[in-house]
């Protein structure tokens, strides 16, 4: 019976997170700008906005409160991203965020933008990045990305599960290790499953991270036509459930 209530619960998370992200999406479309209504130097905001193009789709992140709000928006570039804080009833910073490089738009009291650039210098070799998400999602009709733990038991049981689904469905499954894992202990977990080794390969990737890919182990995000075309999902689910699940985003997505 638990394994029941474990999973109309993790169908329920999915229908809300779902409906929430469709709800954000479509009122910033409608209204590109309507979520700023009413603070300071909106007008300052949006000339960057527009400048860094934004697609205005913007998620609430973790954390903000009346007081003090912080929304990301991607831009029509894969893996980059676009930050604004909003506090005190005014616009105060924005930032463009990627993977080697952030550029900060601070606002001042009298909507003044001071801007100034970071530089970071990370490795990549081996990991999953954003030129490699953007090659996938162009590459392939459909898809979905697959974040599973060594330290999540049923993230692991759910590696089965996500390439049955995708085999069905005719769809590519990218696994994504959890970059706190332990890799010897990743493949003690999966030893005998007969899993290709690019399930052991962590990700440096903007993009999902934005989408709080990273939050959660299992959770799968499905991409289709180029695009993302759904929330991040998280949960364990067996290969008839993720595939009915997928099945409907794609259905929606080529709506």
């Amino acid at each position: 019976m638990d394994g029941v209530i474990q999973q109309r619960f993790n169908c329920a998370l999915c229908l809300l997170l779902a409906f929430a992200w469709r709800v954000d999406a479509q009122a910033s479309t409608d209204d590109p700008h309507g979520i700023f209504a009413g603070a300071a130097c909106a007008e300052a905001a949006n000339e960057v906005l527009s400048e860094w193009r934004s697609t205005n789709e913007f998620l609430t992140t973790a954390g903000s409160t009346d007081a003090v709000s912080v929304l990301r928006s991607p831009t029509t570039e894969t893996g980059v991203w676009v930050v604004v804080r909003m506090a005190e009833g005014r616009i105060q910073r924005l930032a463009r965020v990627s993977a080697d490089i952030e550029i900060e738009a601070a606002i001042d009291e009298r909507c003044r933008i001071r801007t100034s650039v970071r530089k970071k210098h990370v490795t990549t070799d081996g990991l999953l990045t954003d030129n490699e998400v953007e090659a996938i999602l162009a590459d392939r009709h459909a898809g979905v990305f697959y974040a599973w733990s060594p330290h999540m038991p049923l993230s692991v049981d759910g590696l089965h599960e996500i390439f049955t689904a995708g085999e069905r469905l005719d769809i590519l499954v990218t696994p994504v290790l959890s970059s706190h894992a332990n890799i010897g202990y990743a493949r003690d977990r999966t030893a005998g499953l007969n899993l290709p080794d690019t399930v052991f390969r962590s990700s440096h990737s903007i993009e999902l991270e934005m989408r709080d890919f990273n939050v959660h182990a299992p959770a799968i995000l499905v991409f289709q036509g180029g695009r993302f075309v759904s929330p991040v999902i998280p949960g364990f689910r067996y290969a008839e459930d993720y595939e009915a699940l997928i099945g409907r985003f794609l259905q929606s997505g080529e709506q």
